[in-house]
Order: C-alpha cells, then structure tokens, then sequence
C-alpha cells in the first residue's frame, strides 16, 4: 500500500487518508475498519475505512477516515451511547 495524501477530504467534510495499491485496498462492506501504522513494533490506529468500491480493483484510491483528527467525533458518539 502507498499513501497518496494524509490530507484528502473523505467526502463528508472530514480529513482523510488517501492510499493505492493492491495491498490494503477496501471494498464495498469495509466501512467502519481499521487503518493502522506500525511504530516501535506496536499498532496505532490512524484510520477507518471511510468507504469502498463494489469491485474493489487494485489501481483505485482507496479513503480512509483520519483518526486524529475524527477524535472530537469519536468520543462525543461514544459517550452519547
């Protein structure tokens, strides 16, 4: 997988992260998964599957959703539940 921007718009007004390559790609039923980097030998989440194609062909863009910067948003559905 490549990253292609760390500064894509994920189609609903929020960053995201924009990947390619066979590797990692999403698909239609992806939604809601989990993107992570590996630091120091530990994963961090970084991203969730913002959407995906039905085919899910291996030279598209794929969008996750930046968790960092979804945060806010995280918790206050979180604690709302």
């Amino acid at each position: 997988m490549r990253v292609g921007s760390i500064y894509a718009n994920d189609g609903y007004g929020g960053r995201a992260i924009r990947t390619s390559g066979p590797n990692g790609r999403t698909c239609n039923g992806d939604s809601g998964g989990p993107l992570f980097k590996l630091v120091g030998g530990k994963r961090y989440q970084v991203g969730g599957v913002s959407g995906g194609t039905r085919y899910c062909p291996d030279d598209s863009n794929f969008v996750f959703a930046s968790t960092p910067t979804s945060l806010t948003w995280i918790e206050n559905v979180m604690r709302d539940f």
